[in-house]
């Protein structure tokens, strides 16, 4: 939609740009009006916060890790001071963790697996993902502020060319510099508004907390001294990432895509 809107008031009158204009915008609220109604956005964020959740089951049960108190279920606390409408997430985590917490497996290897493969190194397990996905959304948000520094600067030497410079700027050149600004302009308006709601900035936070998490958890594996310390780290590390998940299930539902910022990043 910026795009043609540029082409149309910069370049060039043509009808053909508005037409494809309505095109981007019908094809923009269809898409919007199919998603809500279905509920895509929703039901990925859910399901997510599903998978998040059975994932810290699995390996509590591999591990033998179980409440202290076997009259409650290990997912008791998970979301439930949290929008009621995602407590179904919690039920069934009692579900899946039903047996284990009334018949806990207890196996060395299950331990070493859950250490090995849920913590993991630099470069594996839930310590590497969030290492390179703390590096990944950082790399985001300097590509971002960068971009808005040379648009900036391109704004500024635009207006300076036309303010000292106009009468020797060729008129065929006017059009397709005017275009060129917008067009950068309208990328920077775009990563922005991405980037805003997806709350970008407030995944940086949470990813480089959890990093630290996960690091400190693979810190105390090493100096551990019996099995029962160790569970009871993974208990401890267990809850902490469910509690992340919960947060990051409520940040991405307030900032899910609507109408008004497709429209905004259109314009």
């Amino acid at each position: 939609m910026g795009l043609m809107f540029i082409l149309y008031t910069d370049y060039a009158t043509r009808p053909s740009f508005l037409i494809f204009f309505l095109l981007a915008f019908v094809a923009a609220i269809g898409v919007q009006y199919f998603s809500k109604k279905r509920g895509w956005h929703r039901k990925y964020l859910d399901y997510r916060a599903l998978a998040e959740g059975l994932r810290i089951q699995f390996y509590w049960a591999a591990a033998g890790v179980t409440q202290l108190d076997i009259s409650r279920f290990t997912h008791d606390s998970f979301l439930q001071a949290q929008d009621p409408e995602i407590g179904w997430i919690r039920n069934v985590l009692r579900v899946a963790g039903t047996r284990v917490d009334a018949s806990p497996f207890s196996s060395q290897f299950g331990l070493d697996m859950a250490i090995r493969e849920w913590i993991g190194s630099a470069k594996s397990g839930q310590l590497g993902y969030f290492r390179s996905a703390t590096r990944l959304r950082n790399s985001h948000k300097m590509l971002t502020e960068r971009l808005g520094l040379v648009c900036l600067a391109a704004s500024a030497g635009v207006v300076a060319v036309f303010l000292f410079a106009s009468s020797s700027i060729p008129e065929f050149l006017r059009g397709p510099l005017m275009v060129a600004l917008g067009l950068l302009l309208l990328l920077f308006a775009v990563r922005h508004s991405y980037a805003n709601s997806i709350a970008e900035k407030e995944m940086i936070k949470q990813y480089e907390f959890m990093l630290r998490v996960f690091d400190n958890a693979h810190k105390r594996m090493q100096t551990a001294n019996d099995d029962t310390e160790k569970r009871q780290v993974l208990y401890a590390l267990g809850h902490t990432a469910l509690e992340e998940q919960a947060q990051w299930l409520l940040t991405h539902r307030k900032r899910s895509i609507e109408s008004t910022d497709i429209l905004q990043m259109g314009g």
